[in-house]
């Protein structure tokens, strides 16, 4: 009787599991109306703001703090479990908190939102660097960034199957079918509440190398130290500066306009029924460009591939700009490949010149610069809001309110990101007089 096929070494297993992290941690089903879900609650584009852009953050940053070098201490796989228990706790918060506005539903969004930055934060930095020392080092720069193309593509089909099944689901209050809005507004929610559950059993399932561990005091005192060298070393050579610095100017712009890209939508006339459909078209484009990505990293310099990127976030901002009908819905697609060209040419540069043992806090540290750089573009995001509603107060706020809103601040991105890329420009030539080529290459020793 021939033997059973023996099963795969654990440390193979983490490089599935990571991408199944990575699909169910971020395919949530209520993206597509991620912004008007927040005004069908009852509260305001400052309020939204506020929330996403300044509470999310915040408290993103304050544990994304210790939470890399945690995960070099007790452990990536322990970092993993506890965001997806956090992520667990955010969606049933979500899912129990009633509409109509008011103090007590913006209370319970400050919390959701809480959990959600401090589950973003545990899984930070941690997941990255288990599935890339899970590989055995002679192999880490032909293996990592076939992972990285599969996690694109398994990311995009992810995406198309959440945002279409979320849409659908909320537009169900619509006829012919007229289920309560109340009802229809909460599915995608308790559908995510299931992706977590998941997320769960999947880092239940990984496995590391045995670490060493010491006391909590110990742990934490040597967690705030050893981000604080991270961020020494990341300053002191150029090449992770740089990367990170050019990483986190183009996520941020980009990342605001997901936040409020179903309130977009609707403006431009698209009824919420379709918003899976936009999102299975930004996908599948980013389905089929995942090689053609993978393989621009690796075989083109830095320089042509920020340069590449950054032409595809200014296209999707100057067409966001127009909002023009129906046909805006084309601003996803340039948008969603340049994120993901500029995060994929980022890990690829920041693992090459980073070492094992400070790569989860390095990783970490880098989530941590993303998230505060958000922060900072929310800020001016809040600064137009406030300009657009002149001081006027409204105690409930609909989606039509919401809309306008969100149509008089987004218009005027794309100059912001022009002036963003000439004062990075203007700080390499001063700090370094080196082209992007040569800082990227730079030995972290010198």
């Amino acid at each position: 009787m021939p033997s059973a096929s023996p099963k795969p070494p654990p440390l193979d297993q983490n490089l599935r599991l990571f991408v199944w992290f990575r699909v169910l941690f971020n395919a949530r089903f209520y993206y597509p109306v991620f912004a008007i879900l927040f005004f069908d609650f009852g509260l305001s584009p400052l309020e939204f703001y506020i929330l996403n852009g300044v509470v999310w953050t915040i408290a993103s940053i304050l544990l994304e703090v210790p939470s890399g070098a945690l995960a070099d201490r007790f452990g990536r796989k322990a970092l993993l479990v506890t965001s997806s228990v956090l992520m667990v706790l955010e969606m049933v918060v979500f899912g129990l908190t009633p509409s109509g506005g008011g103090a007590h539903v913006f209370a319970l969004f400050f919390l959701n939102r809480i959990l959600s930055g401090a589950a973003e934060a545990a899984a930070s930095g941690a997941d990255e660097a288990l599935a890339y020392d899970s590989i055995p080092p002679v192999d880490r720069e032909t293996v990592w960034p076939r992972v990285q193309s599969r996690l694109m593509a398994s990311q995009s089909i992810a995406m198309i199957i959440a945002l279409n099944i979320g849409a659908f689901c909320y537009g169900l209050q619509e006829p012919p079918f007229h289920v309560d809005k109340e009802l229809a507004m909460r599915l995608p929610i308790f559908l995510c509440l299931l992706s977590a559950l998941a997320t769960l059993a999947v880092t239940l399932k990984m496995r590391e190398p045995q670490r060493e561990t010491g006391s909590i005091q110990e742990t934490v005192r040597d967690s705030f130290r050893g981000t604080m060298r991270a961020a020494q070393w990341i300053w002191n050579h150029p090449a992770p500066f740089y990367i990170v610095l050019v990483l986190v100017f183009f996520d941020s712009i980009v990342r605001l306009f997901y936040t409020v890209a179903s309130s977009y939508h609707s403006l431009i006339g698209i009824d919420p029924r379709y918003f899976g459909l936009i999102g299975t078209a930004a996908n599948l484009a980013g389905l089929i460009t995942a090689p053609w990505i993978s393989l621009l990293v690796a075989n083109h310099t830095p320089r042509f591939n920020y340069r590449v990127a950054a032409l595809l976030i200014l296209a999707g901002l100057c067409l966001l700009a127009l909002q023009i009908p129906v046909w805006g819905v084309l601003v996803s697609i340039p948008l969603g490949m340049g994120m993901r060209h500029i995060h994929a040419a980022s890990s690829h540069y920041l693992n090459r010149v980073t070492d094992s043992a400070h790569r989860a806090t390095v990783l970490s540290f880098r989530g941590l610069a993303m998230m505060a750089f958000y922060a900072l573009v929310n800020l001016l995001a809040i600064g137009q809001v406030l300009a657009a509603q002149r001081g006027e107060t409204i105690a409930v706020w609909d989606q039509a309110m919401g809309n306008e809103i969100i149509r008089q601040t987004s218009a005027s991105w794309w100059i912001w990101f022009v002036i963003g890329l000439v004062a990075l420009t203007a700080f390499r030539h001063w700090r370094y007089r080196l082209p992007i080529n040569a800082i990227v290459a730079m030995d972290v020793q010198a």
